[in-house]
């Protein structure tokens, strides 16, 4: 009785440091994104509406039966699509439509970094409690506090293609219809999705895979609906010329105004390639070539890892419920994150608004490196090369500051693709810490993994 006694004050004195804990950590993470939310209140009231005007006066060209791709600057690129689900408010006044959008984008953001924690966490065999969901929330945000803010102040898409990525990956086993349904609707937002195709089909994601690609059509032929079966596939060749007139195809037909590859809006590697190796728009071909060997050469790197560690990197067990035991788990996860990196490197569109999409990444990362490992072989794993990682990727996303005397400093950093150089480092440490932990994890399933 006595010792029992005894150790209820200390069990007691545990459990109300967790609350405590778990109220700063939200505390924080609340006021960081309140900060951001009075942001852009403030813009969005002075008129500082950056690219949101191209899909609003879209919205409203396309409620008008008119042609989205010259409204405005010209300045709408994307599938119909983004413009058909902004009709609604294209009622509204440009500030009245802004200020509708910020607490959806808002929303986006905090549930991909809520189920992006968990779905993490849960596939590396970490604890699933609410400080470390708290905390790699935190993490996360922190680390891509400048892009989230940027992503806000412009009131983007990106956060919606940060939240489709983020579902797709949580329902990849139990639910592939939703997997393929959420990369559908985002591929019609943006084309960035696509770098999942070759990767369902070599993890024999069938179901995901076939989903995609039937949601894909359905989405894009949506707006359809409003502006007729004609209209709806001519303003799709409009949208998918425009990509390939960027590559360097000739294209006769009218396309959407897509700046050239080596322009300096981009800050991918690709688009840095072709502003040394075709200044002038005329040789895309050789930056793309560039960029191709420089992807083969992270593509050889990635499976040096796995041969190093003695991970499969194409030979995965065919039965469904075996790829949902560790170390696969581990790998899907890392991968998913892999590819998301990749499409940022090595777009020719990349602007650093996409960079939002790092934030995934960043809670990967924060589940290596804060959260408590489950066993003595994973605790001994060193956090050093990928703390390095990390920082380093910080300084990449902050590098320059805004203030006029580092004007040059930025031109050269944008020019270079520094952003990317430093999250290409960030994600081949990433992988190779990954690969390392996912071969000291116990081969068995999980908790919340039906074998169905």
């Amino acid at each position: 009785m006595i010792n029992g006694a005894a150790a209820l004050p200390a069990t007691s004195d545990r459990d109300g440091m967790y609350q405590i804990h778990l109220g700063l950590v939200c505390a924080a993470l609340g006021a960081l994104f309140f900060y951001f939310f009075l942001q852009c209140i403030h813009r969005a009231r002075l008129g500082h509406l950056s690219d949101f005007r191209h899909f609003y006066y879209a919205a409203e060209a396309l409620r008008l039966h008119r042609d989205p791709y010259q409204s405005w600057h010209h300045g709408y690129i994307y599938p119909p699509l983004l413009a058909f689900l902004y009709v609604p408010i294209s009622n509204f006044s440009e500030n009245g439509a802004a200020l509708a959008i910020l607490p959806i984008n808002l929303l986006c953001i905090l549930l991909s970094l809520l189920v992006g924690s968990r779905e993490v966490l849960r596939r590396l065999s970490l604890p699933r409690n609410g400080l470390t969901v708290a905390s790699v929330m935190l993490f996360a945000s922190l680390l891509s506090a400048d892009k989230i803010n940027g992503e806000l102040h412009m009131f983007q898409t990106n956060a919606l293609m940060l939240l489709m990525f983020t579902l797709a990956l949580r329902f990849l086993e139990d639910r592939p219809a939703l997997a393929g349904l959420a990369l559908g609707l985002a591929v019609n937002i943006k084309y960035l999705p696509l770098i999942f195709v070759p990767y369902l089909m070599v993890r024999r994601r069938w179901r995901v895979l076939i989903a995609f690609a039937a949601a894909a059509i359905g989405f894009a032929l949506l707006p359809a609906t409003l502006s007729g079966w004609h209209e709806n596939l001519r303003q799709l060749s409009i949208a998918y010329s425009g990509m390939l007139q960027m590559a360097g195809v000739n294209v006769h037909v009218e396309a959407a105004s897509v700046h050239e590859l080596a322009g300096m809006l981009s800050v991918s590697i690709t688009s840095a390639l072709a502003r040394w190796l075709s200044p002038d728009g005329s040789h895309n071909r050789r930056a793309l070539f560039a960029t191709a060997a420089l992807a083969v050469a992270t593509l050889a790197a990635s499976v040096s890892m796995y041969r190093r560690v003695g991970l499969p990197f194409l030979r995965w067990p065919g039965p469904v419920g075996q790829r949902r035991r560790q170390p696969y788990r581990a790998l899907v996860t890392v991968e998913w994150a892999t590819l998301i990196a990749a499409a940022l490197i090595f777009s020719p569109q990349t602007n650093t608004r996409h960079l939002v999409l790092v934030v995934f990444v960043s809670v990967l990362a924060g589940a290596l490196l804060i959260v408590p490992r489950p066993s003595q072989a994973t605790r001994s794993l060193s956090r050093t090369p990928l703390a390095i990682a990390t920082a380093i990727l910080l300084a990449g996303l902050l590098f320059p500051p805004g203030d006029m005397h580092w004007r040059t400093a930025e031109h050269f950093w944008f020019g270079i693709g520094g952003a990317s150089w430093c999250l290409l480092a960030m994600t081949l440490t990433l992988l190779y810490t990954t690969t390392v932990y996912a071969c000291t994890l116990e081969s068995r399933s999980s908790e919340g993994f039906s074998e169905g």
